[in-house]
């Protein structure tokens, strides 16, 4: 993502179109109108293109292209907006279960909010509150998955600067906090946390 669109480059470094415009930009069904404020990407199932839309409502939704990019209204397979109008999404995952977890944030709403939803290759369907309490999370910036199924997710707010563990249950599809601390306390070292990686 660069902010407005979807650009792909090929392994020898060539700028890859979607018709003559950028792999995906200015998508219509579903997906429209979704140009201005692109904070995340994710690869969705069967290499579809998940992309997350932060502008004002309607626009604040997320949706899913066919792999190969966006040129007809026909490639935007998917989308669903946000649960509100102050419901922007701001950092998303695809968990090993095949859920999404997509973060929502407003700073004027206030909504700090992580919402699950199925995804398959052709579809995002209706999701539910996977947690919501802003005393432990607020202004969501990143989530990992880590190898035992706990996520990791950054809270980015100026007062939190904080990295917090999860769990996730899988028949309710909810997260719940791991113990009363954070797991990485606020420091310097912890501010402005754009992405997590989990690493070996």
């Amino acid at each position: 993502s660069k902010g407005t669109a979807l650009e792909k480059f090929s392994s020898n470094k060539s700028r890859v179109l979607s018709g003559a415009a950028s792999y995906v930009n200015a998508p219509a069904g579903s997906c429209a109108t979704s140009t201005t404020l692109i904070p995340r990407t994710l690869q969705g199932p069967s290499g579809t293109i998940v992309y997350l839309h932060a502008a004002a409502t309607p626009n604040n939704k997320i949706g899913l292209i066919k792999t190969s990019g966006y040129a007809i209204a026909a490639d935007c397979l998917s989308s669903q907006t946000g649960p509100t109008v102050n419901h922007y999404p701001t950092a998303g995952i695809i968990l090993s279960t095949g859920r999404l977890l997509v973060s929502y944030s407003n700073t004027t709403g206030p909504v700090n909010e992580i919402y699950t939803y199925p995804i398959t290759a052709t579809a995002i369907a209706a999701g539910a509150s996977a947690f919501n309490n802003a005393s432990v999370l607020a202004g969501v910036t990143a989530m990992a998955e880590m190898s035992d199924g706990k996520i990791l997710i950054a809270s980015g707010a100026s007062t939190y600067n904080t990295i917090e563990q999860f769990t996730y249950d899988t028949a309710a599809n909810t997260l719940a906090h791991v113990g009363t601390t954070a797991f990485i306390s606020a420091s310097i070292y912890t501010k402005s946390i754009s992405s997590l990686l989990i690493a070996n």
